[in-house]
């Protein structure tokens, strides 16, 4: 079984997809619990975050989705 140049750039593409889901709510996650801290506002800006970032990953998973269908 032969795989295409094509296929293997499709499959590399679906591999990013879970780090980079995980990668935007950690970060959402971090920037939201900094933000807490610095202004005692817990557990306001975490949640906000975590919000922003799943919303960050969700577009960028559907980007990466539209770009393998083409």
């Amino acid at each position: 079984m032969k795989i295409s140049a094509d296929d293997a750039r499709r499959w590399g593409m679906v591999s990013t997809i879970g780090p980079l889901f995980g990668v935007s709510v950690v970060l959402g996650w971090l920037a939201g619990s900094w933000l807490d801290r610095r202004f005692g506002t817990d557990p306001a800006f975490m949640v906000t975050g975590l919000l922003v970032g799943s919303a960050a990953g969700f577009i960028e998973v559907f980007r990466i989705l539209k770009r393998i269908q083409r």
